[in-house]
């Protein structure tokens, strides 16, 4: 048989190289993939909030009463959360339903703790969606940002329309808020 032929498999040498080479293709991606997926999550968090917003004016409609959309930092994240009555009847808690008092109910609760790297802040303490018109007020800016630093701003009209921009660091498809 011919020499050539013999030869199969590779040395110890040759498997180092690849595996060097491997790895330093890894150190590159990973930073770039991490990245990815905070925008990927920040871009959910988004729709997420947007369709909530429709969700709290849609059931304040159905149900023929104002609904409250509070917002809240607290210990070891933030939140928003839906719910009926006063603005300060419903408070988000760590690993619990939300507390109201009275006859308030909790009908929807978004908590973001730490851990999940992004946060969600408003201008406003709360916005009330009243159940005639579907209107918003009053009117905010709502902000979640990864924990990259990169932010989507979602400003909400009182008509509960929803305009979304970026404040800093640009992204693709969203224009920078002015």
């Amino acid at each position: 048989m011919d020499a050539a032929l013999e030869h199969r498999g590779l040395t110890l040498v040759e498997l180092m190289v690849c595996v060097a080479i491997a790895a330093v293709l890894l150190t590159i991606a990973v930073p770039g993939m991490q990245a990815f997926l905070a925008r990927r999550q920040l871009e959910g968090l988004s729709a997420q909030f947007v369709a909530d917003l429709q969700y709290a004016r849609t059931a304040a409609v159905a149900r023929g009463e104002r609904l409250r959309l509070r917002f809240q930092t607290i210990d070891s994240g933030s939140c928003y959360l839906l719910h009926s009555s006063a603005a300060d009847t419903c408070t988000c808690l760590v690993d619990q339903p939300p507390q109201c008092s009275g006859n308030a109910e909790a009908l929807r609760v978004v908590y973001l703790p730490s851990s999940d790297h992004a946060t969600v802040r408003a201008n406003v303490g709360s916005m009330l969606i009243d159940p005639r018109q579907g209107t918003v007020s009053p009117s905010g800016s709502v902000e979640i940002t990864s924990s990259d630093g990169v932010a989507l701003r979602h400003v909400v009209n009182i008509l509960g329309r929803v305009r979304l921009c970026t404040p800093a660091t640009r992204i693709n498809h969203v224009p920078a808020c002015s």
